[in-house]
């Protein structure tokens, strides 16, 4: 016998020997439950990880804690779980993760108060944590050298997130463009997710449309570079005045590591794990209007704007209808102010003007238009100067209102003088417009002759095509109907029917007992269990482990040992799909074996 053959002879009777005991294994005794807290000193505007940690209750009810008294903490996101199984030395033990993302909202030394789990009916409480928060933000001291962390432990020098306002003391009604920028040091995967929209009292808040793919510049921040990203930007209306503070807000910020395995220069493994960075509160002082100065029909515009305004013609006859469309466009916020006020108007008579937003001609968050059209009806003939158009805003830069006053038009009214109140006419321009026209004399229609030969209602093919269309939606309803009841009888089907079909699979297996191969045997065997637990408790059977299964048997409360052994039986399968051993003698105990643990875990379902 070679040695290459002697090796591999070796390594399947270890393979063997290490199946054999994972069969018989022990569970570790005892429950212990610790909370763990990374980093344990974070600024101001970091995040901890905060991670409970259950070991010893395999197969047994865990619910996860509650997070009372967290009065210094906010919950970023949480509770994600995971377990684990381990077998050593066959013994084996399970350990229960839950995790949160917090973030304080102060600063100072904060508690992390004891939390309490529930495992069978017991309480399990783990130990206060203790945390340092610092007023100070996750920016880099100067000269400190660069580091490399990995994503999931990031530095908060190297990746953090600042809330950008310009400008910082508006005035109310003032248009304020609030930018969350993104500062790293690292590789960023994707486009950081927003955790929650906060609130803005005392702002319109408007998000703006930003790039699908963020692009990034080069900042110098405390003499080290960082790629900056604009991650989000929002327009703010202040409505009141005073100090105002904008309130924190977190991102999930996926980043990219590679790691090299081994000396290889081609195999090199990426992975991207979010971080979550968080803004500091950012104070302004809102201004209000000065009242110095501000005319009488100012009604809320801020910024800066320019007017346009024209008449639709020059001629009209008393009596119909005119327009006057006055356009303001500019920079700054529009939504709050009525329309431009009209002079005195002795020989028209006005109606109200209808509004309309439209699209702006300079770029800009803030670039604004809108349009007002003015109804007049003249009533004099003659040379008639149309009503100057006046509009009143305050520009935030000089700081002072400014008022902005149309051009002269003039309109040559041609017809008869209208007597005073004879203009009874409707406010929509198209309907003034009619006057001119008269409704065309109608026609009656010439009879139709009536069509030679059968009527085809007297037809027997015209009735069945008439209760065609209801006969199929009879029979739409029907199979919906039935569809739906088999839906809802699933789970009872399938459990109804568990038993058979895992007779059936080992009845397979039999008749594959004595083949050369034993690997479809075993495979039958390990379907027919698992199958049969999916069934009864309507799971699917692709995502059933040994973990799982053993706690779904635990929730029924089936005894241990009937549990044990089903479990066992399953664990010998898979080890001799993949170091099979033994004749048809051991396959037909195996058979027998495997139909014992099922009639024994049919009769305690």
């Amino acid at each position: 016998m070679t040695g290459s053959a002697q090796r591999h002879l070796l390594a399947g009777w270890l393979l063997t020997i290490l199946c054999a005991a994972a069969v018989t294994v022990t569970p570790a005794a005892g429950v212990a439950v610790r909370a763990v807290v990374e980093p344990e000193s974070i600024p101001m505007d970091g995040t901890v990880r905060l991670r409970v940690v259950l070991d010893g209750a395999m197969g047994k009810q865990v619910q996860p804690p509650r997070l009372d008294g967290l009065e210094d903490w906010q919950v970023i996101t949480g509770p994600s779980s995971s377990s684990q199984l381990r077998f050593v030395n066959g013994v084996s033990s399970s350990r229960h993760s839950f995790t949160w993302i917090l973030a304080p909202t102060r600063s100072g030394r904060l508690v992390i108060p004891s939390l309490t789990l529930v495992v069978e009916g017991s309480n399990y409480a783990t130990a206060p944590q203790m945390v340092r928060v610092s007023d100070l933000p996750a920016a880099p001291a100067a000269g400190r050298p660069a580091t490399s962390p990995s994503p999931g432990m990031a530095d908060p020098e190297d990746v953090f997130v600042r809330a950008v306002v310009e400008p910082r003391d508006p005035f109310v009604g003032q248009p304020t463009l609030l930018s969350y920028r993104l500062y790293s040091k690292v590789e960023v995967a994707g486009v950081p997710q927003l955790q929650e929209v906060p609130p803005y009292p005392d702002f319109l808040a408007r998000e703006l449309e930003g790039p699908q793919k963020i692009r990034a510049t080069l900042e110098n921040v405390n003499g080290q570079e960082y790629r900056v990203y604009v991650i989000r930007e929002m327009a703010l209306l202040p409505t009141a005045s005073g100090k105002k503070v904008l309130p924190q807000v977190t991102f999930s910020v996926p980043l990219r590591s590679t790691s090299r395995q081994g000396r290889s220069f081609f195999f090199n493994l990426s992975s991207v794990a979010p971080v979550y960075r968080r803004t500091l509160p950012v104070e302004m002082n809102v201004r209000p209007l000065p009242r110095e100065g501000r005319p009488d029909d100012f009604s809320g515009a801020v910024g800066q704007f320019r007017m346009q305004v024209q008449a639709d013609r020059e001629t009209a006859r008393t009596g119909e209808a005119l327009g006057l469309v006055v356009n303001i466009q500019g920079v700054g916020n529009l939504k709050s102010a009525r329309a431009p006020r009209l002079e005195p108007l002795p020989d028209f008579t006005p109606y109200d003007p209808q509004e309309q937003s439209l699209d702006p001609t300079s770029r800009g968050p803030f670039a604004t238009a809108r349009r007002w059209e003015y109804i007049l009806v003249p009533h004099i003939p003659g040379r008639q100067p149309l009503p100057a158009v006046s509009f009143s805003y305050f520009d935030p830069e000089s700081r002072r209102y400014e008022t902005l006053v149309g051009e002269k038009l003039e309109l040559i009214a041609q017809g008869p003088r209208l007597a005073e109140g004879a203009v009874g006419l409707s406010p929509l321009r198209q309907d003034l417009k009619r006057l001119g026209a008269d409704i065309h004399f109608i026609k009656p229609l010439a009879p139709v002759p009536a069509a030679a030969g059968r009527d085809m209602y007297r037809s027997g093919w015209f009735w069945l095509f008439l209760g065609l269309p209801p006969l199929m939606n009879f029979a739409v309803l029907g199979y919906r109907w039935r569809t739906r009841r088999t839906l809802i009888r699933l789970p009872a089907v399938r459990r109804r029917r568990a038993r058979r079909a895992s007779r059936r699979r080992l009845n397979h297996a039999t008749a594959l007992a004595g083949s050369d191969d034993p690997r479809d045997f075993y495979r039958l065997v390990a379907q027919a269990l698992t199958e049969f637990v999916a069934d009864k408790f309507n799971t699917p059977a692709t995502g059933l482990t040994y973990d799982r299964i053993a706690a779904l048997l635990a929730r029924r409360r089936i005894s241990e040992h009937i549990a044990g052994e089903y479990l066992a039986v399953l664990e010998e399968c898979d080890c001799a799909r993949f170091s099979p051993a033994g004749g048809g003698g051991a396959r037909s105990e195996m058979v027998a074996r495997a139909g014992l643990a099922l009639d024994a875990l049919e009769d305690n379902l």
